[in-house]
């Protein structure tokens, strides 16, 4: 089966993807796919016969999820730093002008 290289941009939502295309967008190991899906957290593929594929709609609403979770859990650590920064900072305050 020929898909389009990453390159180019993303294959259309009705192709079939295979996991070395799956390896190659995402950069992540054959294995570490294999674990999420017997952890029920990546898309089960379509057998045919012995191959598997995946829609690409499947695949990259997937990744998809993972970029947007990753960026709000960076925003929510970020946050979380200022709030101890700022903490901090008006602790140091107070003791200072405690001091003086």
């Amino acid at each position: 089966m020929e898909t389009m290289s990453t390159k180019q941009g993303r294959v259309n939502n009705d192709q079939l993807v295979d996991m070395k295309f799956i390896t190659a967008d995402s950069g992540m190991g054959d294995k570490w796919f294999y674990r999420l899906m017997s952890e029920g957290r990546f898309p089960r593929p379509i057998k045919l016969g012995r191959l598997s594929r995946w829609l690409a709609k499947d695949y990259y609403a997937w990744k998809d999820a993972q970029i947007s979770n990753s960026a709000e859990e960076f925003e929510k650590r970020q946050r979380e730093a200022f709030k101890r920064a700022e903490a901090k900072r008006s602790k140091h305050q107070k003791h200072v002008v405690g001091v003086a």
